[in-house]
C-alpha cells in the first residue's frame, strides 16, 4: 500500500544550501527553539491535510494494513544532508528536544489527536556496529528518546546500506531490540552496498541491469521483512556512482536520462496489487532444494474473492558471483478448491520499462487438491502470478 511521506527541512529562511562536492548540504539549524515551533506548525498543517485520507474509503484500508494516512520524516539524513556529520550528535540534541517539546506542549494545550505519523531519526547506517555501538548516533538517539518523558517517533527509521537482504533483516532485528516494545520501524532509503556493485561491475554493465538487480534485491527484502517493517523506501539514487562524481549520491536507478522508467521503479507494484487486492498472507513452505539454493523467495496470499497471488523474487545468494543464470521454479499450490483457474503472469526483469503480463492462460483443475505451476526465471528478476477461479 502506498502512503504519503513528507520530509521536514532544516532552517527555513536562513541562507541557502552550501556546495559540498556535487551535493547541496544545508547549514546547521541556527535557532532550534524557533525551528522546533515552525516545523511543528508545518507538521500540524500536514496532519490536517491528511485527515481527508482518514475517510472510510482511504483510512480504513490503510488502518487494516497497520498504516497511517500520512507520514512526516523529521530531519531526513541529518548526519549526511546537513552538517551534523562534522559537528556530531551533541549538536542535534537541542533540535530534537525543541521539536518534541513543541509537539508535547500542543498536545497538552489543545488535546490534539494526530493522524499523521512522525518518522525519526533516519540516520544512514552500514552495518550492525553503526546501530548498536554505544557511541553511534543511532544508539545515542535511542538513549536520548528513552530518557525523555512525552512523545517520541511514531516510526523509528534508519537508512540502511547493506550487502544482502539477510543483512538487512538482521540489522533491523537488532535495531528493534533497542527500542520500546512493539515500536514501529522503517527503512526510508535503502541502498545496496558499494561492495556488491563492485563485485558485479563486469556483469551489471548497463543502467537497466543495475536497476533490475536493485528491484529484485528490494523485493527479497520486502518478503523477508513482512513482519518487521512498517515502511520501506528505496533510495532512487542508490546506484554505484553518480555521473557527476562524488560519493553522497549514486546513479539514478528509477529513471534513465530520457525520463523512461527503469525496472526498480516498477518492482514494488506487485506488492501494491496484493495490498489493494486485500490478499491475506498464507504459509509458504520451501522445499529442501529451494532452501539449499538460497536464490528464490516467495510471498503468497489469498483474498476474500477466492483469488490467489504469488510473488517470486530471484536474487543470487551471498557469495554467488553469477548473474543471468536460469532457475526452474515449481509452485505446488494447495487450498484452491475444485474447478478451473485462470492465471496471469507478470515478469519484471532487465528489459522491463512497464508492467508486462507475459502470460494469460487457463489451468486444469487441481489434481489431488494441489495445482502445480512450473516456470523458468532468470536471476535476478521478479515474477507475479495471479490465479482467479473460472466461474
Amino acid at each position: 500500500m502506498i502512503a504519503p511521506i513528507w520530509q521536514a527541512q532544516y532552517d527555513i529562511g536562513r541562507d541557502s544550501c552550501v556546495a559540498d562536492g556535487n551535493v547541496g548540504r544545508c547549514r546547521l539549524i541556527g535557532d532550534p527553539t524557533t525551528w522546533g515551533k515552525v516545523v511543528y506548525t508545518l507538521f500540524n498543517h500536514l496532519d490536517k491535510r491528511v485527515r481527508r485520507y482518514s475517510a472510510a474509503q482511504y483510512g480504513e484500508p490503510l488502518a487494516a494494513l497497520g498504516l497511517r494516512p500520512g507520514y512526516v520524516e523529521l530531519l531526513p539524513d541529518p548526519m549526511g544532508s546537513a552538517g551534523y556529520s562534522e559537528t556530531g550528535f551533541d549538536f542535534l540534541i537541542p533540535v530534537y528536544s525543541a521539536f518534541f517539546e513543541a509537539l508535547e506542549a500542543a498536545r497538552v494545550e489543545q488535546g490534539a489527536s494526530q493522524d499523521a505519523a512522525i518518522i525519526a531519526p533516519s540516520f544512514r547506517v552500514a552495518g550492525l556496529n553503526e546501530v548498536t555501538a554505544d557511541g553511534s548516533p543511532t544508539a545515542r538517539f535511542v538513549d536520548f528518546m528513552n530518557g525523555r518523558a512525552g512523545p517520541g517517533p511514531d516510526v523509528w527509521s534508519l537508512l540502511a546500506t547493506v550487502a544482502s537482504p539477510q543483512e538487512h533483516l538482521e540489522l533491523f532485528k537488532e535495531y528493534a531490540k533497542l527500542l520500546p516494545a512493539n515500536a514501529a520501524v522503517g527503512d526510508l532509503a535503502m541502498r545496496v552496498a558499494p561492495t556488491v556493485w563492485q563485485k558485479f561491475e563486469d556483469k551489471l554493465v548497463t543502467q537497466k541491469q543495475r536497476s533490475n538487480y536493485l528491484g529484485a534485491f528490494a523485493a527479497v527484502v520486502r518478503i523477508l521483512q513482512q513482519d518487521n517493517l512498517e515502511l520501506f523506501v528505496l533510495d532512487r539514487w542508490g546506484g554505484p556512482g553518480s555521473p557527476y562524481g562524488g560519493t553522497q549520491t549514486g546513479e539514478d536507478l528509477f529513471f534513465d536520462s530520457e525520463g523512461k522508467i527503469l525496472p526498480a521503479m516498477i518492482g514494488f507494484m506487485p506488492f501494491n496489487f496484493m495490498a489493494n487486492g486485500h490478499y491475506e498472507r498464507v504459509r509458504v513452505v520451501r522445499s529442501d532444494s529451494a532452501a539449499a539454493s538460497g536464490d528464490v523467495y516467495v510471498l503468497a496470499g489469498k483474498n476474500p474473492d477466492g483469488r490467489a497471488a504469488i510473488l517470486v523474487a530471484a536474487l543470487p545468494k551471498a557469495g554467488d558471483d553469477r548473474i543471468g543464470y536460469q532457475v526452474n521454479v515449481e509452485l505446488n499450490i494447495t487450498g484452491l478448491g475444485i474447478g478451473n483457474w485462470e492465471m496471469q503472469r507478470l515478469v519484471i526483469d532487465q528489459d522491463s520499462t512497464s508492467l508486462r503480463y507475459v502470460e494469460r492462460s487457463k489451468t486444469p483443475p487441481p489434481l489431488g487438491g494441489a495445482l502445480l505451476i512450473e516456470r523458468h526465471m532468470v536471476v535476478p528478476s521478479v515474477q507475479y502470478f495471479e490465479l482467479s477461479p473460472v466461474l
